[in-house]
């Protein structure tokens, strides 16, 4: 009986001591500064850039505010902390106070979590009709964070990887062919085209990009309506001519 409560005694003991280990092994690696990152994710992949285009909004629609989460690595705190950030000018193409906001060197985690939404402002303007702007942001360490957490590679076969630390948005108004388009019925597309199709039709711009909501059948309607809009218009004299100067026309199934 002694042998063995000796021997449990000891086996114990060697836990003890193992499990003491770990702890101070886990308490070493948490003792390192904590880091932050940008942290968006598109259908559950890292993405180090943010596409936005005005091209499907109402024309009254003059700005939009996109959120970037910044995540924190390492323990929660219960005071704010913050972090800073800049605008990366020599890959910035969109002008502060034109086409954004301009964004502060400093914002702060909320105590208690390891997120911050941050809100960059974009703002509609002319030149986006023809040209995409930039804004790129970097994250910069302080007494809070560190930025170990550089980059992450999101195809292992290609070793494609995305920057945690500086973070892309571009934005233009260009009104590039959109998804749910069927040449077929709706012909080639032009910009001049759609608008005058959602103008007369009374489709949202934003439903031909949702193949779900301009369906074949859709297509159909639309193509058929508007060539016989372009017809009436062309017997009273008033040939409507798309961008390429010749008169406007739909596809094939519509005629």
């Amino acid at each position: 009986m002694f042998i063995m409560k000796r021997s449990i005694y000891s086996m114990l003991s060697a836990f003890t001591l193992l499990a003491l280990g770990a702890c101070e092994k886990e308490l070493a690696t948490y003792s390192e500064t904590d880091g932050v990152y940008f942290s968006l994710t598109v259908s559950n992949v890292r993405t180090d850039t943010s596409k936005v285009t005005f091209a499907y909004a109402p024309h009254d629609v003059t700005d939009t505010t996109i959120l970037v989460p910044v995540r924190t690595r390492g323990y929660l705190q219960d005071q704010d902390r913050a972090f800073r950030l800049k605008v990366v000018e020599e890959n910035t193409t969109a002008t502060a106070g034109v086409h954004f906001t301009a964004l502060q060197t400093e914002y702060s985690i909320p105590a208690g979590t390891n997120i911050f939404q941050l809100p960059v402002t974009l703002h509609r303007t002319a030149d986006m009709l023809a040209d995409t702007f930039q804004i790129q942001l970097e994250l910069l360490p302080n007494e809070h964070f560190d930025l170990k957490l550089s980059d992450e590679i999101i195809n292992t076969t290609t070793k494609e990887k995305v920057s945690l630390t500086r973070f892309t948005v571009q934005v233009n108004d260009v009104l590039a062919m959109p998804r749910a388009w069927w040449d077929y019925m709706l012909g080639t597309f032009s910009r001049k085209k759609i608008l005058l199709i959602a103008e007369i039709s009374g489709e949202p711009l934003a439903n031909f990009n949702d193949q779900t909501l301009l369906t074949v059948s859709k297509n159909t309607f639309l193509g058929k309506f508007t060539q016989k809009y372009l017809n009436d218009q062309a017997a009273a004299g008033n040939v409507i001519l798309d961008e390429d100067g010749l008169p406007m026309v739909m596809g094939a199934g519509a005629q």
